[in-house]
């Protein structure tokens, strides 16, 4: 199952919280490899990769700008469903 760094860190953070206040680890909420959900997160993940290897074939600026703007989307698509708050823009 492919999540992301800041999703890791979440449930780093969860689980040593409920082992400090003595309750048991809450892993098995973690979404399993080939549930429905996970399946379309990793959809969408090829659909970022994709997009990301088609910018890299283009030199058209207003495309290139389109392409970021369509990736941006797509990543807050996966935050979202992944449960993580979006990273500041900067």
């Amino acid at each position: 199952m492919k999540i992301t760094q800041t999703r890791l860190k979440t449930i780093i953070k969860e689980e040593l919280e409920n082992i400090r206040n003595g309750g048991q680890t809450t892993v098995t909420t973690v979404q399993t490899e080939g549930d429905e959900m996970s399946r379309t997160i990793t959809q969408v993940e090829r659909i970022g990769d994709e997009i990301q290897r088609v910018a890299g074939m283009v030199v058209d600026q207003a495309v290139l700008e389109r392409l970021e703007m369509i990736d941006d989307m797509v990543t807050g698509l996966l935050q979202q469903m992944q449960g993580v708050e979006p990273a500041p823009r900067q």
